[in-house]
């Protein structure tokens, strides 16, 4: 079982709020297809897909000496311009191999694990997002990639809006899922639900295969829980320093959400200039792997929409 102080941190970082309809119909696309979902999806946490068809994974040593891990798959031969896909707090790249899956048939792809999570070090000093999005861009810097389309799920959305205010010639799209803008977004309950819960446990377990320094758990711990309740602070004004010919970005979230405050994604549409907002039927936090048909046709549209 997860500790229950991560669990209360967590569930300080969200609040549920009332939803308004909007509702996106999904493209059938033969090429992103997974099997049936259950009949109640928002209430499952499927297993952890791994990224399928990895072509080369390796360590970058950023600017303070801590080796952040990437991993290339998709189509090497595509000439669109990358897919960069960012997971969500505690977690790591394979919870986004269904859409590596489906979106790699078209595109080369980049994964990276943040900074003390998944397979990558952790650093002196606390966590924080800027940190984090300057990690990722010294590691497309060491892959000479000069830009890329962005798939953020939670935490990796957070880091999808900081690319876009502090490095916005380097993102071309953004696909901002479960994207947060400030700790006072909290559902109090959050740590209370069974999926939540179940999350918790798994990636305690997969922190222990994963990580290079599986002891180090607690200390990572400890930090995402403090930036969790401290960041980011973000207002209209943050938002209004994405250039308005910056990167296009999508505002996406589960209608079922259990986690981010069901009137966030709404507030992140108004304050992003342009933006279009995607709220996906019967999924919470964790769409991409409840019903990755779904999630993945979300995208397909979006990058389509932009070619």
């Amino acid at each position: 079982m997860f500790p229950f102080r991560a669990l209360t941190l967590l569930a300080a970082f969200f609040s549920a709020g009332k939803s308004r309809d909007l509702t996106y119909e999904s493209r059938n696309d033969s090429r992103c297809q997974f099997p049936p979902v259950s009949v109640q999806p928002w209430l499952t946490l499927p297993p952890t897909p791994s990224i399928p068809g990895l072509r080369k994974q390796g360590y970058v040593a950023v600017d303070d000496g801590v080796n952040i891990w990437y991993g290339l798959a998709g189509n090497p031969k595509s000439t669109s311009i990358p897919l960069l896909f960012l997971h969500g707090g505690f977690a790591n790249s394979n919870y986004l191999g269904n859409q590596i899956a489906c979106l790699g048939t078209g595109y080369s792809t980049i994964s990276i694990d943040s900074r003390g999570q998944g397979r990558s070090y952790d650093g002196e000093g606390p966590l924080d997002y800027d940190r984090m999005t300057k990690d990722v861009i010294q590691v497309l810097d060491h892959l000479k990639v000069p830009k890329v389309n962005v798939v953020g799920w939670s935490d990796g959305a957070i880091i999808g809006f900081d690319l876009a205010m502090n490095y916005s010639s380097r993102v071309h799209q953004i696909f901002a899922f479960g994207g947060s803008y400030s700790p006072g977004n909290a559902n109090t309950t959050a740590g209370e639900q069974p999926v939540v819960e179940e999350y918790f446990t798994r990636i305690t377990e997969e922190y222990a295969t994963l990580s290079p320094t599986p002891e180090h758990f607690p200390v990572v711990l400890d930090k995402v829980n403090t930036m969790f309740a401290t960041l980011p602070q973000w207002d209209a004004a943050s938002f209004a320093r994405i250039p308005k010919s910056g990167p296009k970005i999508v505002v996406a979230d589960g209608k079922e959400e259990e986690v981010v405050t069901r009137d966030t994604p709404y507030t992140l549409h108004d304050w992003i200039k342009p933006s279009k907002l995607i709220l996906l039927e019967d999924v919470s936090h964790f769409a991409f792997i409840q019903n990755p048909s779904q999630f993945n046709n979300a995208i397909l549209k979006f990058l389509a929409a932009q070619a």
